[in-house]
């Protein structure tokens, strides 16, 4: 039974108050004994979770007010990691938690427990001792929101492994130290006081807020107002790639979330449970939201209409995405003015389906015409006796046309095969993707012939003989290696060869098979060889 419980300090850690209440009770005791003589000698007081939370409770002195519901929610990360549960799942882990079950025995987080020099100098002479903070141990917070300092790593470690020492900050943080601050007109430093602000709101959310599900049908109705996904969750990935080159927050995140895999996961419902509250902050920083909007219960239509097109890092995109987009499909028309709706879908697949999927009254104006039913894709030359007393015919017309197109797409291709001489096939076609794919679909047997031969990756076929003796003197030459003897075994005989002599198939190679069990050696015949 622990005799006295300390005043619990704003934003204190348990973790720290259990650390101070060591220091004042048993300060030469160890950490066992201070466990066996205040609290159960198997508790564990972790510096982040809220493992060990029921036993504090179960021990404090006869009619302490103190709640597990109140340590939790205040002294410990659980409302963060808490935070992208769905709200059934969530009201599980924390009656678990009120029974006293450990969860949550791996999570990212830093090394070392971390202070701002700035606040231990406000604690003391506040408080009269320094003490651990809990909204500086959140994983990604790097700086300080109140005093605008990156954040000092201690000594103290914050590891999940064992049992953790109880340190507390008035032993390990210096009475005067210098700090670096952050700079406004740098961007990252923006980033992250932003992170920091958004995180330390939902760490003091208590309660449900919206679920995964939610913030997926959020995040994708967002990226599609704005051009940057398809329907269904399908991202356009080089668009979003160039906008996270831009966004001054990727320098310090794109190593730990592999974008845009990561968000095409979640918005398509694959990897949605997987998704730390770090992703999400990333990702409502990325989109110019706050973290309200994890907080609360919202309306799809009324968030994404109040969102700011000023706060996103691509104001107005969608405008400047179709103009660039009609340009790119008009211009690859007048590149290949003869080629089908569907060559230019295979040349330009990328903005053919934005297109689509945004603008299609545009995209059917400026495309192609469908080809009608029924009618051959590539004529022949047309039958004397069906053009005898005609002029002309739409099928003269459009042999006339693929012809023509036959003719330029083969010198073009000629003329690039002389430009490279040593060029390989896969690299002229990187040269010339369009002529390439419609010679390879309409004129095959030339580009064949026109083309590098293709190299052959097959080893060298060897004949039942020829494999028979080089088995034959390969054993011999095990025999007669000089020094410790060797027994002859399919191992050795693949390692002098060359080959793989386990996958000789009887039928295909019986004089191998033959000699291979004459010279083949038990381990009885080694043993008498070797004397």
């Amino acid at each position: 039974m622990i005799p006295c419980w300390p005043p619990m300090h704003e934003d204190e850690l348990l973790y720290s108050v259990v650390a101070r209440l060591h220091e004042f009770l048993a300060p030469r005791a160890s950490l066992n004994d201070f466990m066996t003589l205040f609290l159960d000698k198997q508790t564990v007081i972790h510096p982040l979770l809220p493992n060990g939370v029921a036993d504090v409770v179960a021990h404090l002195p006869q009619g302490h007010p103190l709640t597990v519901a109140q340590l939790v929610n205040r002294h410990t990360l659980s409302p963060f990691f808490l935070s992208t549960l769905e709200p059934k799942q969530r009201a599980v882990v924390e009656e678990r938690i009120r029974q006293g079950e450990t969860f949550l025995r791996t999570v990212t987080h830093a090394p070392f427990l971390r202070y701002c020099p700035a606040c231990a100098v406000h604690d003391r002479q506040r408080t009269r001792t320094a003490y651990w903070h809990r909204a500086h141990q959140i994983p990604g917070i790097d700086v300080c929101p109140t005093h605008h300092l990156f954040l000092v790593a201690s000594s103290v470690p914050a590891g999940n492994r064992g049992r953790p020492t109880l340190i507390s900050a008035e032993t390990v943080v210096p009475d005067a130290m210098t700090a670096t601050p952050l700079n406004p007109s740098d961007p990252a430093h923006q980033f992250l006081l932003r992170y920091a602000q958004n995180a330390i709101h939902i760490v003091g959310h208590v309660g449900p807020g919206a679920g995964p599900a939610m913030l997926s049908e959020l995040y994708r109705r967002i990226l599609e107002s704005r051009g940057l996904a398809y329907r269904g969750g399908q991202l356009a990935h080089q668009d979003i790639l160039k906008e996270l080159d831009s966004w001054p927050g990727l320098r310090d995140w794109l190593h730990t979330w592999s974008w845009p895999g990561a968000l095409e996961g979640f918005l398509t419902r694959h990897r949605r449970s997987g998704a730390s509250p770090a992703f999400h902050l990333i990702l409502l920083d990325f989109l110019g939201l706050t973290a309200d909007v994890m907080t609360t219960v919202h309306t799809y239509d009324r968030v994404v209409q109040s969102t700011p097109s000023a706060a996103a890092p691509w104001p107005r995109r969608s405008r400047l995405d179709r103009e660039a987009r009609r340009a790119r499909w008009l211009q690859m028309r007048a590149d290949h003015p003869d080629a089908g709706r569907s060559e230019l879908t295979r040349l330009c697949q990328t903005d053919y389906s934005w297109l689509r999927t945004n603008d299609p009254e545009w995209l059917e104006l400026h495309s192609p015409p469908p080809r009608q039913p029924g009618r051959k894709k590539h004529a022949t030359s047309p039958s004397p006796r069906r053009t005898q007393g005609t002029t002309t015919s739409p099928i003269d017309d459009h042999t006339i046309a693929f012809d023509a197109r036959r003719a330029r797409y083969r010198a073009t291709w000629s003329a690039l095969r002389a430009q490279h001489p040593t060029a390989t096939r896969t690299e002229l076609r990187k040269l010339a993707p369009g002529p390439y794919y419609w010679l390879w679909m309409h004129d095959a047997k030339w580009l064949d012939q026109s083309s590098p031969v293709r190299k052959s990756g097959r080893r060298s076929v060897i004949g039942d003989h020829e494999l028979a003796d080089e088995v034959r003197r390969a054993a011999d030459t095990i025999r007669t290696h000089p020094g410790r003897p060797i027994q002859v075994t399919r191992s050795e005989l693949s390692r002098f060869v060359g080959r793989r002599i386990f996958q000789i198939a009887p039928e295909i190679f019986p004089e191998t098979a033959r000699v291979l069990a004459e010279v083949l050696e038990s381990r009885e015949m080694f043993a008498i060889r070797r004397g």
